[in-house]
């Protein structure tokens, strides 16, 4: 029995190009589902209460995207 797939609707192993579109629309969902703790993140910051550390219990992608966004804020780049 096949086993699904990340894509929705998919079954078995995407392809490279299914999974690519599928990820090109979730992570930009995760800023407006998880919107209040990434203000929320931020607002600590902001307030100096450093140093602060950010996890995911449920895997990489919203601790991924929180860590992108502070280095976006930061203006780091691929090189720093």
């Amino acid at each position: 029995m096949a086993q699904a797939g990340p894509v929705p609707g998919q079954r078995g192993t995407p392809t490279a190009e299914q999974a690519r579109a599928a990820f090109t629309k979730f992570y930009p969902q995760l800023l407006v589902t998880f919107n209040g703790q990434y203000r929320r993140m931020f607002g600590e910051l902001l307030a100096g209460r450093v140093p602060l550390a950010f996890n995911c219990t449920a895997g990489k992608d919203r601790t991924g995207v929180a860590a992108a966004l502070v280095l976006t804020a930061l203006c780091a780049t691929s090189s720093d």
